[in-house]
C-alpha cells in the first residue's frame, strides 16, 4: 500500500503505472493484479487504508473532546489540516476517486459519509455530522478553485 500511495501521490492517477508500483513494492506486476482488479481498485484500497488510519486516530481523539460543537470543530479542523498536509492524496480523492460512477459503492464512501452519531454527536436535536459534511464540501470546493487559479 505504501508503494502505491507514493507512486499515486508523486505521479497522479493517470501517470501512475502498475509496473512502477510493483517495482517499488518489490513484487512482480502480476502479484498486484492477484489482489486488485485494476488500477482504480488499487487507488480505492490505498485511499481506504489512508482513511481508516485517519478515522481510527480521530475516534481516539474524539473520546477526549466534550461537547457537540467542539467535536464538530475538531472534525472540520482535521479535514482542513488533511487537505493542507496531504494535497496530492486529497487531489486523487477529490478528482479521481469521487468522480467515478462506482464511488458510491466503495467502502471509502461509506466511511466518509456514515452517520457520525457514535463519533461526534451527543445532542440528538442537532445533526452536526451533516453540518460538518456541508462545511467540508465547501472547503473542498474552495481548495479546487485555488488550484485552478
Amino acid at each position: 500500500m505504501e508503494a502505491a500511495q507514493a507512486v499515486f501521490t508523486e505521479k497522479g492517477y493517470d501517470e501512475a503505472l502498475i509496473s512502477e508500483i510493483a517495482e517499488r513494492a518489490g513484487v512482480v506486476e502480476g502479484s498486484i493484479y492477484r489482489y486488485f482488479d485494476n488500477k482504480r481498485d488499487l487507488l480505492a484500497k490505498v485511499v481506504e487504508h489512508w482513511y481508516h488510519q485517519m478515522l481510527s486516530d480521530d475516534h481516539e481523539k474524539l473520546k477526549c473532546i466534550r461537547g457537540t460543537w467542539n467535536r464538530l470543530r475538531f472534525m472540520i479542523w482535521r479535514h482542513l489540516m488533511t487537505i493542507h498536509n496531504e494535497p496530492a492524496l486529497c487531489r486523487l480523492v477529490f478528482h479521481e476517486l469521487r468522480s467515478g460512477s462506482d464511488y458510491h459503492n466503495t467502502t471509502v464512501n461509506f466511511a466518509i459519509n456514515r452517520r457520525g452519531d457514535e463519533r461526534c454527536c451527543d445532542q440528538p436535536a442537532i445533526d452536526p455530522w451533516k453540518t460538518c459534511r456541508v462545511t467540508i464540501k465547501a472547503a473542498e470546493r474552495t481548495q479546487d478553485r485555488r488550484q485552478k487559479l
